[in-house]
């Protein structure tokens, strides 16, 4: 016979009470669980390939926002912000939460400081809708990818929004063309403009520049931060000399445990020490680390390395040019040669001959595009990294175009 609800209540009280009774006195059991513990595994982008899961310790997270909180102090020290309390941020939410940047902003930046966090309605990023809850949320910082920032300056209506809030513009999932900078600083000069280098592999820690220092040097993504080593190698693992260009590696004790149930991606990409091997190219000079290119996208030409971000640099810097992509395509003679995927900006009219003499200005000439594609967008994951993979396949046939977009 079943009891009524008020008798039922009372017995589920009395049992409960009676397993309190039980535990009294007695500490739960230690978990199993250390600093170095798997706590999150993250997909990487798949832009290079199949994508792995990057297994993150609690250790790797928990030194991602200690190093965080130790900049926001230094930064106010040297703005010599007043004692006490700072006033909450306010932050947008522009990456999905498998992504290492929203899981960040959710799991740390959310949680190690005043912080609100705007979410954006599901669906594809819109630059209406983020300056819409910018305007709205009186939000004071943005982080987003170079392919946002872009659509946000060549918003129609930019003008009319309330953007006075905005204190910080970051990045770190991409190379900033030294135009985005530019364009960035001239329509919000009294924003501080920050990027970093980072990725899933180290919980989005490596190398930082912002403000005065990214302005006057915007090639550059700055300098080791706090707890991060940088070395730049060459093919035997030999650490090269300042200014020669290698293979990035970094250590920090925010480096990944490992790819998750891939033992030999992992051997490929830690080595004894727990160096990470990045597959990124670049150089530092004067304590600076500058990017030229991730391994798989080095152009070899004759002999001669080629490395994409410096033409695509160049082409974002014509006025009607919107957007571009630089890779290698086969030729029977040089080995590779380059090929270019230009975004005309609406309503210009470019023809290959003005692209290649805007390029030969401050281009070497084994460095010019031998073959150019006009297009009406490039393609880009959801979180706004190019993908080359896709552009390689498509490129194969070795197109020349000299009309107007396809």
């Amino acid at each position: 016979m079943d009891l009524p609800r008020g008798h039922r209540a009372v017995r589920e009280l009395e049992q409960l009470q009676a397993e309190a009774r039980d535990f009294a006195g007695k500490a739960p059991a230690r978990p199993d669980i250390t600093e170095d513990s798997a706590a999150v595994i993250l997909f990487t982008s798949g832009t290079t390939g199949r994508a792995k899961g990057a297994v993150l310790s609690h250790r790797n997270i928990i030194n991602f926002a200690m190093v965080n909180r130790l900049l926001a102090a230094l930064g106010a020290a040297a703005a010599k912000a007043p004692a006490g309390p700072t006033a909450p941020g306010c932050f947008i939410l522009s990456s999905p939460m498998f992504h290492v940047s929203g899981m960040i902003a959710v799991l740390v930046t959310g949680a190690a400081f005043p912080t609100t966090l705007v979410f954006p309605a599901p669906g594809a990023w819109d630059p209406t809708t983020w300056l819409d809850l910018t305007a709205r949320h009186k939000v004071t910082n943005w982080s987003g990818v170079p392919t946002q920032y872009w659509r946000v300056l060549r918003h129609p209506d930019l003008g009319s929004y309330d953007l006075s809030s905005v204190r910080s513009v970051g990045s770190g999932g991409a190379v900033f063309p030294p135009e985005l900078v530019r364009e960035l600083h001239s329509r919000f000069p009294q924003v501080r403009l920050g990027n970093g280098y980072g990725m899933s592999e180290t919980v989005g820690l490596g190398t930082l520049t912002g403000g005065d220092a990214f302005v006057a040097v915007p090639e550059s993504v700055g300098t080791a931060q706090p707890t991060v080593e940088v070395q730049i190698r060459d093919e035997r693992g030999d650490v090269r000399p300042e200014g020669q260009i290698g293979e990035i590696f970094l250590r920090s004790p925010s480096v990944f445990l490992g790819y998750w149930d891939n033992p030999t991606a992992t051997a490929e990409a830690l080595d004894a020490d727990r160096w990470y091997r990045t597959g990124d190219f670049g150089r530092i000079a004067g304590g600076l680390l500058y990017l030229a290119s991730r391994r798989r996208d080095l152009i070899i030409r004759g002999g001669e390395n080629v490395y994409p971000i410096e033409i695509e640099n160049r082409l974002v810097e014509h006025p009607d040019i919107d957007d571009a992509a630089v890779i290698g395509v086969d030729h029977p003679e040089l080995g590779q040669e380059v090929k270019a995927f230009i975004v005309p900006r609406p309503g210009s009219r470019l023809a290959t001959d003005r692209v290649r003499a805007w390029c030969a200005e401050t281009l070497a000439a084994y460095k010019l595009p031998s073959l150019l594609e006009f297009r009406a967008a490039l393609p880009y994951t959801e979180t706004g990294k190019l993908l080359k993979l896709e552009l390689e396949r498509e490129g194969k046939a070795g197109r020349v175009s000299t009309g107007q977009p396809r």
